[in-house]
């Protein structure tokens, strides 16, 4: 029964797309000098309404975006959707000055924004 599970496991790991967000260099000064660290925001998904999103920190870019990865398959919510395709209806959110628009879509019409990488992971049309 355990072998099953872990194969189940394995093969919706195996579906899930990776989206790297940022990549930022983190600066500590300390009396002998300075240590530099990096942190990453990663969102990964699977296309029918699963999605998740976490940040990693480490000396290096690549164990700070392995540490994102596997914190953000940890903590995969699930986003009710439309047909399999969209989000329900049109959802509006602000924060600080930036203010975002998410409308349904007709099948078809695909992510139509350049740079939405979330939207991309999670859904097909919006």
């Amino acid at each position: 029964m355990n072998n099953s599970r872990r194969n189940s496991v394995q093969s919706q790991s195996e579906q899930l797309g990776e989206t790297l967000l940022s990549v930022s260099r983190v600066t500590k000064v300390v009396e002998g000098g300075r240590i530099f660290s990096f942190s990453v925001c990663v969102v990964v998904g699977n296309q029918a309404g699963s999605v998740g999103f976490a940040k990693g920190k480490a000396s290096e870019v690549v164990g700070a975006r392995a540490k994102a990865s596997s914190n953000a398959k940890k903590n995969m919510i699930r986003v009710p959707m439309y047909q399999g395709r969209t989000i329900h209806h049109d959802v509006e959110g602000k924060s600080g000055s930036t203010k975002i628009l998410l409308r349904r879509a007709y099948p078809g019409t695909g992510i139509s924004w350049c740079y939405c990488k979330v939207c991309f992971i999670s859904f097909r049309n919006l």
